[in-house]
């Protein structure tokens, strides 16, 4: 498996599109730019921790307190359905309250949880472990933010966004920090056998990248751009 921790680019643009994906869970408001929603930054590392242990957290003594609930008779209600038997508990808006309390104070402290959720969720207190070692906030966006907004709310064209300069300003971060990063890796992984990745071999590269940006402006025809690119 490779390492891709050593790429600090790589482990930024991951803890913003997992905290991204999971605001809600996380009790983020992210502001909206045209009809996608992205992080705000700059973006506390040890914040973003501590939100996300309040998050395990609640979990964590909420299914405490359900297993305490199933044993006890009478607040559960046992249903048979086939062999499987299922559980009927009464909400308990108090309880609830008192857990979500107690898992935030603790989080706040400095507390850890067992992780809760999707995969990419349970492993961002690694990736933000990693991260907060290097830098205590993530600074910017991976690459530039878009800067026009959409005719109409469901426009459906992912460039429509970006001004000629700043689709330029995308793709030469994109081709720059995306080479730096294929160089971290192969470094980090391959270090024994560089030797067999010729174009690891051809560094320093320049790329040179030309992109079609057509002014089509109908709904369903924004898939007609080109982007060309080529190492000399």
């Amino acid at each position: 498996m490779l390492d891709e921790m050593v790429s600090d680019l790589l482990l930024k643009e991951a803890v913003l599109a997992i905290t991204t994906k999971y605001k809600a869970e996380l009790g983020l408001k992210l502001p909206q730019i045209k009809r996608y929603n992205t992080v705000k930054t700059p973006l506390n590392l040890q914040m973003l921790m501590k939100r996300l242990q309040t998050y395990f957290g609640e979990h964590y003594y909420l299914d405490q307190w359900t297993i305490e609930q199933i044993k006890r008779d009478g607040y559960v209600k046992m249903e048979f359905i086939g062999k499987i038997n299922t559980y009927g508990i009464s909400s308990d808006y108090d309880a609830v309250s008192k857990i979500k309390a107690r898992a935030e104070t603790e989080a706040m402290a400095g507390k850890r949880f067992p992780s809760h959720g999707e995969k990419d969720l349970k492993i961002l207190p690694e990736l933000l472990d990693t991260l907060m070692v290097k830098q205590e906030q993530i600074k910017n966006s991976v690459l530039p933010m878009a800067d026009v907004p959409p005719p109409y709310p469901d426009y459906n064209c992912p460039d429509w966004a970006f001004s000629d300069s700043q689709i330029q300003k995308v793709l030469v971060c994109l081709f720059r920090e995306g080479l730096i990063a294929y160089k971290e890796l192969v470094e980090r992984n391959f270090s024994g056998i560089l030797m067999n990745f010729p174009f690891y071999q051809s560094f320093p590269i320049t790329a040179v990248i030309a992109y079609d940006r057509s002014n089509i402006r109908e709904r369903r025809r924004w898939g007609n751009r080109l982007l060309l690119y080529s190492f000399p």
